[in-house]
């Protein structure tokens, strides 16, 4: 078995993008189903570190688009126009892809987490939640997601809330290593 097999690619394709996709899920289930002789620990190390970057980009995602439908709104009411024709933010689904390097990975976490980490997201952009909430359900989240793939240790969702500029920049070095 040849675990991330397909994982990365140059170009990518709707197709392409589907293949990967479904790789990336299979890999999951795999890993979450493992018998020690198919998934090795580091395999399942570095989908539980994929995972925090997808949670983390879910997390960002979510405010970016809270962000610009709330700017959308402001404008409408400055104007004094309906807002009706405005969506929500809307998720879009457990897969994220990472650049790294010259290559796109998929990482993907379940559906269940993935929406509540939208959702957070879009709470935190609107004020509705603390950062420390915030960041205390992003790492629950993220240690079930551990828990499923037997990893464990601890891993931090949501560092970039917690952090200097500095130390935000020596985490993206860190994350290159994928």
């Amino acid at each position: 078995m040849a675990l991330f097999k397909s994982l990365r690619a140059n170009i990518l394709d709707k197709k392409t993008a589907a293949r990967l996709k479904e790789r990336c899920f299979l890999d999951y289930q795999q890993a979450i189903n493992y018998d020690e002789t198919e998934v090795t620990e580091i395999a399942r190390s570095k989908l539980a570190n994929r995972a925090r970057i997808n949670i983390d980009m879910t997390f960002v995602d979510a405010a970016k688009r809270t962000e610009a439908y709330e700017d959308e709104r402001l404008k409408c009411l400055e104007a004094r126009e309906s807002d009706s024709h405005l969506q929500e933010p809307q998720y879009d689904g457990p897969y994220k892809i990472v650049k790294t390097g010259e290559n796109n990975i998929f990482t993907y976490i379940p559906d269940e987490y993935s929406k509540e980490i939208f959702k957070i997201g879009c709470s935190y952009q609107r004020d509705k939640i603390s950062k420390e909430k915030a960041m205390l359900i992003g790492n629950s989240v993220l240690q079930n997601i551990c828990a499923d793939l037997d990893v464990n240790y601890h891993i931090p969702a949501f560092r970039f809330l917690d952090e200097s500029p500095n130390e935000q920049l020596l985490n993206e070095k860190d994350e290159n290593n994928l």
